[in-house]
């Protein structure tokens, strides 16, 4: 959606009528509904140049639904949408699977992703790197903040213990990255060097601390030159 192409001189209805004709039989009856289930019914009239961004997304998605198809693919379809327009499309994805329909969505806005989607993949240069359920996606690792009082002697240590993937070191604090339910071989590597946390706290990993992780070596490495 992100770079659909519209007939600027036409009116929004107008552009759903001319892709209409290439959709074949019964796609034609479905444009005022899809101009009114996308919130386009009042500027339907109006030429498509002088839609706004969020405006040219819902009639990019009304497009995409004129030939009633049984999957649909939408990319970055709340691009440039204000946080009422995100939960309208929102609410339009929940429509379209409750309709027996699949949705693949392509999405950078992983929160939203998060809300509206039964199953993720993550790609990395076009290699899927993980995928599954919410759950068992962002469930893969356990965040940790871990406070201590020589948080640069405890990060060596906590580096050593398996499973662990990440640490990060702050003041009188660290990050940590590691393998579900290590918590407590955390607290044991610490406490054996003599090192006392004053509290270790899991926290929930969202779908953009997977993401970030997994990419971070792409986003690390040096531009080429």
């Amino acid at each position: 959606l992100e770079v659909t192409t519209f007939y600027p001189y036409l009116s929004g209805r107008d552009n759903l009528a001319a892709i209409a004709i290439l959709r074949g039989r019964g796609a034609q009856g479905r444009i005022d509904a899809l101009l009114e289930r996308l919130g386009l019914a009042q500027r339907a009239r109006s030429k498509f140049r002088t839609y706004s961004l969020g405006m040219r997304q819902r009639l990019g998605v009304a497009s995409t639904l004129l030939a009633d198809p049984a999957v649909v693919i939408l990319d970055e379809p709340a691009n440039g949408l204000d946080p009422a327009g995100q939960r309208e499309i929102r609410e339009l994805i929940r429509e379209l699977a409750q309709e027996d329909r699949a949705v693949l969505l392509a999405s950078h806005l992983l929160h939203e992703v998060e809300l509206v989607c039964d199953r993720v993949i993550v790609m990395k240069k076009g290699t899927v790197v993980t995928g599954g359920t919410i759950a068992e996606v962002t469930h893969r690792d356990s965040y940790f903040r871990i406070d201590v009082p020589d948080a640069t002697r405890a990060a060596g240590l906590i580096r050593a213990v398996p499973g662990v993937r990440e640490v990060r070191v702050l003041e009188g604090a660290l990050d940590v990255v590691a393998e579900m339910d290590r918590g407590a071989e955390l607290n044991r590597a610490l406490s054996a060097a003599g090192i006392y946390a004053s509290a270790i706290v899991p926290t929930a990993s969202t779908l953009e601390d997977v993401f970030l992780e997994l990419t971070e070596e792409e986003r690390s490495a040096p531009a080429a030159s």
